[in-house]
């Protein structure tokens, strides 16, 4: 079966440490069955499975955020639109760093380590054009561990409703 174009925004999942890009296989499923276009990328030279990675340990000590960090900003601009970036654990602190450098139209982050200046219970609500002079936006308190950061663009994106796999 062919899937038929949507207007649906890309979802970019962004996994942890010790982790492979085969720990979001399920959501990637659940996601492109909703019309998604869903893009796992990995970190570079972890390209190998997670069992292999365990076992070789300097791949992540040789690893820097710095290199990561671009590698997974290119990926977010080859896109067509702005994607939902979603990560996991480390994957979560990337996808802060992401959005502060103005990519992507939402995140979610899961579990997520936070940068300085931030703690796991944010829902970050200033507008985009409040990124540039300052280092990370107004807060508010949740109360869940996990964070939701959704960036406005002059024009809001339509809403949609992102269920995780297993909500039925």
């Amino acid at each position: 079966m062919s899937e038929q174009p949507t207007n649906a925004p890309p979802i970019v999942l962004i996994h942890g440490l010790w982790m492979t890009a085969r720990s979001w296989d399920r959501w990637a499923q659940y996601y492109r069955a909703k019309g998604h276009e869903v893009v796992v990328p990995t970190y570079p030279g972890f390209e190998i499975e997670v069992e292999a990675l365990r076992e070789q340990p300097e791949i992540i000590a040789e690893a820097s955020v710095p290199a990561t960090l671009d590698h997974l900003s290119d990926v977010v601009d080859s896109l067509d639109q702005p994607p939902i970036i979603m990560g996991h654990s480390f994957g979560g602190t990337f996808t802060q760093l992401l959005v502060n450098r103005g990519l992507g139209a939402a995140a979610v982050t899961i579990d997520s380590a936070p940068p300085e200046g931030t703690n796991s219970r944010t829902v970050h609500t200033s507008p985009v054009s409040s990124l540039a002079g300052s280092r990370w936006p107004t807060t508010r308190s949740i109360g869940r561990s996990a964070t939701l950061e959704r960036r406005r663009a002059e024009q809001p994106p339509t809403a949609a409703r992102l269920n995780c796999p297993g909500d039925g």
